[in-house]
């Protein structure tokens, strides 16, 4: 009777595809922890590390805009672990596998298995995406939270959770929030040129998203203050580098396409199959 409920299991399709999954993102995790730095390598996750012991913006623990849920995370693992290095690295391992589960089972809604596996392979495997999954620092969780996103926004109604992910998400990484919020407006205009929106839902969602935002950005800027004083902040303590126009163009055409051409061969690939 038990291995007859296990193999239905295992047959159904989209429970295969979790299992999958799973099997694929301990692999990529597996890939990180044997790499993993054996001390803080930069100056950014030291001072996320003591933001978790005493959190102050004015001191640059950690630096603008906060971090505050990141910080808090670290800060909890670490109560268990006792140590703020292994902490920082499980929050971030924590980050990876999810985002490989997620980049998963959102590429099995746009691939077959095959191609959802190559495609997953070639971005966990991108140089600058399995470094950052070995170190201490945050941009894992922006690939996690992307992933996530569309992941949800591909599942029945899902979109209108996307609004309170976002609203949560930031409060990692504020600079995600704001850069992925496009994608949120966009998807909102796309269903009110549908003309199928549940409004009971969409103001739920909005009231949602309003109370997670503030659950953590009234708690962040009051540790600077009130927001007067976390504005502020920004003429004394602005983490961004006073670099020229066209460095910034050179810098940021550098990362994309060092990001953008591994994916664009697949996609062409595909395409030509």
């Amino acid at each position: 009777m038990i291995a007859k409920i296990v193999s239905n299991f295992l047959l159904e399709k989209q429970n295969k595809d979790v299992i999958t999954a799973i099997i694929l993102s301990l692999f990529v995790l597996f890939s990180r922890v044997i790499f993993a730095e054996q001390f803080f390598l930069g100056y950014d996750p030291i001072n996320f590390a003591m933001g978790s012991i005493s959190f102050s913006l004015a001191n640059t623990r950690p630096h603008l805009p906060g971090y505050y849920l990141f910080v808090k995370s670290i800060q909890v693992v670490a109560q268990i672990f006792n140590d703020r290095h292994t902490a920082s690295l499980i929050v971030n391992f924590l980050f990876t596998f999810a985002a490989s589960f997620f980049s998963y089972l959102l590429f099995r809604k746009l691939f077959d298995i095959k191609i959802s596996i190559l495609v997953l392979l070639m971005l966990v495997f991108n140089p600058m995406v399995w470094y950052y999954g070995c170190v201490t620092e945050i941009y894992v969780f922006d690939w996690f939270l992307s992933a996530f996103l569309l992941f949800t926004y591909f599942q029945k109604n899902g979109w209108y959770f996307v609004f309170p992910i976002i609203a949560l998400g930031t409060g990692f990484r504020q600079s995600s929030g704001v850069l992925l919020l496009p994608f949120c407006l966009y998807i909102l205009f796309l269903h009110f040129k549908k003309g199928n929106i549940k409004y009971k839902y969409l103001l739920l969602s909005l009231f949602a998203s309003v109370l997670l935002f503030f659950a953590w950005f009234l708690p962040m800027i009051s540790n600077a203050g009130g927001l007067s004083g976390y504005i502020a902040l920004y003429s004394e303590n602005d983490p961004v580098e006073k670099i020229s126009l066209l460095q910034n163009w050179f810098r940021m055409s550098s990362l994309i396409s060092f990001f953008a051409a591994p994916l664009i061969f697949l996609l062409i690939i595909v395409l030509v199959k």
